[in-house]
C-alpha cells in the first residue's frame, strides 16, 4: 500500500537479469585477477547454474574453490555439486543455515578448522554478524558430561562468554566503520561469529521450533538503527532551528530542553484551547520552528515512558493550529557558508547556504 501512494510520483524503471554470457564473461576476469585460472567457462556456467544466478553466491564459491587450489575445471565443480561440498554448500545456503551450520549446529562441520568458519563469515559479513548476535540466546548448547551437574550454571556462563566475545567484536565494527580499517575485518569475523559461536555450539534455534523462544529471528538492529538515524537527523534539525537562541548541543537539547518545550507547546493548548494559539505560534517563531519541528517534538523524539501531552490536546484545536501556522508567515533560520560574499563575487552567483537539513543549497544571488 505504502509502495501503491508513491507510483505517482516517481518513475518506474524495469531492470532485467543479467545475461548469463555477460555474468560469465564478467567472472573470467574476477578470476583472471584474482589469480585463479579456469581454463573453460563451462565451469563458471556450471557453477552460476547451481547459484541459480545469484552472482556474490558464485564469487564466494570462487573464493573458497581458490585456497584449495589455483584451478577451477568442470569436472571438479560438476562432482562438488553432486557430492554437495563445501561450494555447493556456499552456493545453496542462506544466511540463515550458514548461521547455524558452522557457528550454532555441534553436529555439523565437527571438523573444520577455524579458517573454514571464518571464510563462511565472508558469506555475508554485514548481515550473518547480526543474525549471530539476534539468535545466540536461542542455542542450546551441547554441554559435556562434566558440566551436567551443574548444567543451567555452565550454560550461562558459555553465554555470557558469547556475549562478551560480539561486544568486543562490536569495538572493532565501529572503528572499522568510522575510520575505514577494512583490514581489521577478519578479526571483527573471528569474535563476532566463529568465537562467538564456540562456546554455545549445540541444538540451534529453527524457524518452527514449538518453543516460540527457540525459534529462528531475523535481526532487529537494521530497523533499531534505522529509528536511531531517523531520531539524530530530528534532533539535528530542532538543534539548529535553536542555535541563535541557545547555546546547547544536541545531548542538551535532547535531555533538558524537549521536556520543557513539550510542555510550553501543548499546555496552553490543552488549557486554554483555541486561545493558547497565539502563544504556541509565539514560542515556536522564537525558536524558528516548523510544524515539523512541533510534530518531532512531541511525538517522534518523545520518549516511550513520557505522557503524550500533544495526545490530549482537541482535534478541532489541532486544526486551527495549523490553519493559522500556515496563514501567517514565519522566519526561517539557515547558516551562511563562510566566505560565501567573497564567493559570490568571484562566481558571479550560485552562492551555497547551509539549509534546515544541513544540506549545502545554492542560493540564487544577482550581482549588480
Amino acid at each position: 500500500r505504502k509502495i501503491g501512494s508513491l507510483k505517482n510520483h516517481c518513475y518506474d524503471l524495469k531492470y532485467g537479469k543479467p545475461n548469463k554470457v555477460v555474468v560469465v564473461k564478467r567472472l573470467m576476469d574476477i578470476a583472471k585477477q584474482e589469480g585463479l585460472n579456469v581454463p573453460n567457462s563451462n565451469a563458471l556456467e556450471k557453477l552460476l547454474e547451481s547459484a541459480n544466478g545469484d552472482i556474490r553466491h558464485v564469487i564466494n564459491a570462487m573464493q573458497t574453490w581458490s585456497m584449495r587450489t589455483d584451478t577451477l575445471v568442470y569436472g571438479d565443480v560438476a562432482q562438488e555439486v553432486a557430492q554437495g561440498g563445501k561450494e555447493a554448500g556456499v552456493m545453496q545456503a542462506s544466511i540463515f543455515d550458514v548461521m547455524n551450520d558452522w557457528f550454532f549446529d555441534s553436529q555439523k562441520h565437527t571438523n573444520a578448522k577455524f579458517g573454514d568458519r571464518l571464510d563462511m563469515f565472508f558469506f555475508d559479513n554485514d548481515l550473518i554478524p547480526l543474525l549471530v548476535q539476534e539468535n545466540y540466546l536461542k542455542v542450546k548448547p551441547a554441554l559435556p558430561p562434566s558440566e551436567m551437574k551443574e548444567g543451567e550454571l555452565h550454560v550461562i556462563e558459555r553465554m555470557a562468554e558469547a556475549a562478551e566475545s560480539i561486544s568486543d567484536a562490536d569495538f572493532i565494527n565501529n572503528d572499522i566503520r568510522k575510520n575505514q580499517h577494512w583490514a581489521l575485518l577478519p578479526c571483527y569475523g573471528a569474535l563476532s561469529t566463529v568465537r562467538a559461536g564456540l562456546p554455545i555450539r549445540g541444538n540451534p534455534p529453527t524457524f518452527f521450533s514449538n518453543e516460540m523462544w527457540r525459534r529462528t529471528g531475523f535481526t532487529k538492529a537494521l530497523g533499531h538503527m534505522s529509528t536511531m538515524n531517523k531520531k539524530f537527523r530530528l534532533l539535528s534539525d530542532i538543534e539548529r532551528c535553536m542555535k541563535s537562541s541557545a547555546s546547547a548541543n544536541r545531548t542538551d537539547v535532547a535531555c533538558e530542553y524537549l521536556p520543557v518545550l513539550r510542555q510550553r507547546l501543548s499546555k496552553p493548548l490543552i488549557d486554554k484551547g483555541q486561545e493558547g494559539l497565539d502563544e504556541v505560534i509565539s514560542l515556536m517563531d522564537e525558536y524558528y520552528f516548523t510544524k515539523e519541528e512541533l510534530d518531532s517534538i512531541n511525538t517522534e523524539l518523545r520518549l516511550p515512558t513520557a505522557t503524550d501531552l500533544y495526545a490530549t490536546v482537541d482535534s478541532k484545536v489541532k486544526a486551527a493550529l495549523t490553519r493559522k501556522y500556515n496563514k501567517e508567515s514565519h522566519k526561517i533560520a539557515f547558516v551562511k557558508v563562510k566566505g560565501a560574499d567573497s564567493l559570490i563575487a568571484k562566481n558571479g552567483a550560485g552562492a551555497k547556504n547551509i539549509g534546515r537539513s544541513g544540506d549545502m543549497e545554492k542560493e540564487d544571488v544577482e550581482i549588480e
